[in-house]
């Protein structure tokens, strides 16, 4: 399964593939802190230096999909807007990463 790591914009009008990945089925979810994917480190630090330059505009995201026109769907069924580009900002089809932690929150009972 391939594991897209992508950016949407704060109004989920468009989004901008940033990198595709190996790895297991995962839900949509929104990524908070890149070290948690366990990627080598300059591909971090080039993650890092994108998610800088767009992070006030952008969110940063991250799913699986079995293929790019399956994920260009799921966004579109959630509400998203059209992709901006169709290649990858960073090459990175070889890596392999594991399951991304869940992040915690609080709920209110009652």
């Amino acid at each position: 399964m391939k594991i897209y790591l992508y950016l949407q914009d704060k109004n989920k009008e468009n989004f901008k593939l940033l990198s595709v990945f190996n790895g297991p089925a995962t839900k949509p979810k929104q990524i908070h802190n890149i070290a948690d994917l366990k990627l080598p480190a300059e591909v971090t630090e080039q993650v890092k230096e994108i998610i800088h330059e767009h992070k006030m505009e952008w969110d940063v995201w991250m799913e699986s999909a079995a293929t790019y026109r399956e994920l260009v769907e799921n966004i579109k069924f959630r509400g998203g807007g059209l992709p901006l580009n169709s290649a990858p900002l960073l090459n990175t089809h070889s890596i392999s990463i594991g399951n991304v932690p869940a992040r915690k929150t609080m709920l209110k009972k009652g």
